[in-house]
């Protein structure tokens, strides 16, 4: 199971350095989503992010920043998304991925992924369990997407409430890869060391899925 982070939408103190620890850690995919950032203090935040590490990233604002930081995708969230056509979002989808980069989107409904294009790479769906960082945000809707996901055309990503005990649970929902947030930033400072136990224990899922022949 592959691990990937959110970022918190509030600074962080020593962020950077954080965020270069957790690559250097094996983080594969960063999600930056600063909603109330301008867009001169995320250009600030990537440029100290290092070079080798910036096309890891998936940009939650700011999309022209893009090229200039070779980052890996773009991400759409599910009011962004409602609020254009279906040529406007066809539109923009290709001519994201003329570019190179990837483009993924937010559900909060299963019935939602049956009706997403499927020109989109990824989507973050949740909440899958009781959200760490948002009080009282729990799921009205069953998860279980092994045998939807069959139907899609792009990889399905849990978030919500995700932490070390509940990856085992996670991967029984049909998940191969979960986005973590609270269980990171509330103590950002065992940041890295959670995320560390988070990749090994995601190790160990998949390796025993594979074991398994699922």
């Amino acid at each position: 199971m592959r691990i990937r982070v959110i970022t918190s939408p509030e600074a962080i103190a020593g962020e950077t350095d954080q965020l270069n620890a957790l690559f250097a850690e094996g983080l594969h995919c960063l999600h930056l989503r600063k909603p109330d950032w301008p867009e001169w203090v995320m250009a600030s935040l990537l440029d100290n992010v290092l070079p080798l590490y910036r096309s890891r990233i998936v940009l939650h604002s700011h999309f022209n920043l893009a090229a200039k930081y070779l980052v890996k995708g773009v991400h759409f969230p599910e009011s962004s998304r409602l609020a254009l056509s279906e040529k406007e979002l066809k539109r923009l989808l290709e001519q994201w991925h003329e570019k190179g980069k990837t483009v993924s989107t937010s559900a909060h409904h299963p019935q939602t992924l049956l009706d997403l294009s499927p020109a989109f790479d990824e989507v973050l769906v949740s909440p899958v369990f009781e959200s760490i960082s948002k009080a009282g945000y729990q799921p009205a809707e069953n998860w279980d997407v092994r045998e939807c996901k069959k139907q899609l055309g792009f990889t399905l990503i849990g978030l919500g409430g995700i932490e070390e005990s509940r990856l085992v649970e996670a991967a029984k929902l049909g998940f191969g890869e979960v986005a973590v947030l609270g269980a990171i930033w509330q103590k950002p400072e065992r940041g890295v060391e959670t995320f560390r136990r988070l990749r090994e224990q995601g190790d160990l899922i998949e390796e025993e899925l594979y074991r398994m022949g699922n």
